[in-house]
């Protein structure tokens, strides 16, 4: 497959469904990684096309200029909710039932 058709198929089908396959390729990668010559390793998004290469030292600078601008950074409600659905379904949590009656 041509790298612009790989592309097209994974802008259609979203990132985030070719993630999984990154975090593999990037696992196999550094167990084959020369640490002198890439002291970094490698991470999924060096196996994603397009995708855009920031390091947590970006994202921690992007949270503490949107928080000194007074932006709101809390998460909402939708992403609180999916967050915790992940980890129920990620540790086999039981949701609590409620025994009201």
């Amino acid at each position: 497959m041509a790298p612009a058709a790989l592309d097209v198929l994974i802008e259609q089908q979203g990132r985030s469904r070719i993630f999984p396959a990154a975090m593999i390729c990037a696992a196999i990668f550094n167990t084959h990684n020369d640490w002198t010559k890439n002291p970094d390793g490698w991470r999924p998004q060096d196996f994603m096309p397009g995708a855009k290469l920031r390091s947590d030292e970006d994202d921690m600078r992007e949270f503490v200029l949107a928080l000194e601008r007074g932006d709101d950074v809390a998460p909402t409600p939708e992403d609180l909710e999916h967050f915790k659905r992940n980890l129920q379904q990620q540790f086999r949590i039981q949701a609590p039932t409620s025994n009201v009656g």
